[in-house]
């Protein structure tokens, strides 16, 4: 009944939050960088209503350890939407938006009270579909994030993918061009778990994507294969490497380079080498 749900939820919220001496995160959206005026209002208004944990009560009843002062506010991660990478000038856009984001979080609001608005952002988290904006694209904004001192970063990966190869990939991508490294966290990683057999089979092997997912995540199976030393059977090699060139030729108008972990490996380059 809905009495054991709450009673679960204030066991769950203590567990996690006040014994390790740890605040709940809640995701807030970004505001519009531009005119941020509404976003500040709502902030108000969550400050005046003492925002805490929705599963904890602070009454006078409250008997969540002896000293009120240890008490823990909801702090705020500051959620930033990957950009929809259908066109260079859409992406180009949309990456000077979250630099205003950015700079907006760092000024104003990471790891300091704001006096007027009363509450904390201690991070940010990465939201999105991944099928529409691969780990490299942010690489430069996630550098500059932690230039500034933020390493309390989450991103979302692995969730939704054209293909299974391609949800591992994205996984692997943000440990590789992201530098994901400890305190930095991943979200939902389904991929990692998903039955492959079963997987296949549900789909009678048929799978729909674009040439380019299909040539990224062969390209991919090639180099993590030589990194871990691992091989295929000769025939299953031979038509790994014929669907490469065969794709390569037809995107790129060009051959592939014999070298894969060049032109895999530069993340810096890669959206200009999609582009150009």
């Amino acid at each position: 009944g809905m009495g054991g749900l709450a009673d679960l939820c204030d066991r769950y919220a203590v567990t996690t939050a006040l014994e390790t001496g740890q605040g709940l995160e809640a995701r807030f959206s970004c505001p519009n960088a531009e005119n941020n005026e509404d976003f500040h209002g709502k902030m108000n208004i969550k400050s005046k209503m003492n925002l805490r944990s929705p599963f904890l009560k602070y009454g006078e009843d409250d008997n969540v350890g002896d000293n009120k002062e240890e008490k823990r506010d909801v702090t705020l991660v500051l959620s930033i939407s990957k950009p929809d990478v259908t066109s260079k000038e859409k992406l180009l856009r949309q990456l000077v938006e979250i630099d205003k984001q950015i700079n907006w979080f760092v000024r104003d609001h990471f790891n300091h009270r704001n006096a007027t608005e009363g509450i904390k952002f201690v991070g940010l988290d990465f939201a999105g579909s991944d099928t529409k904006c691969r780990p490299f694209v942010l690489a430069k904004v996630v550098e500059k994030i932690r230039r500034a001192g933020c390493n309390n970063l989450t991103y979302h990966a692995g969730e939704d993918f054209m293909d299974l190869i391609d949800g591992l990939r994205v996984v692997d991508e943000v440990m590789e061009f992201l530098k994901w490294n400890e305190g930095n966290r991943m979200g939902h990683c389904l991929s990692l778990f998903t039955d492959v057999e079963n997987y296949y089979n549900g789909r009678h092997y048929n799978m729909l994507l674009t040439k380019q997912t299909l040539l990224d995540n062969l390209i991919w199976l090639q180099i993590k294969k030589k990194r871990l030393g691992r091989s295929f059977e000769i025939s299953a090699e031979d038509a790994v490497n014929n669907k490469i060139q065969e794709l390569f030729r037809e995107i790129y108008d060009r051959k592939a380079p014999d070298d894969l972990d060049t032109f895999y490996g530069d993340a810096w380059n890669l959206n200009g080498e999609r582009f150009d």
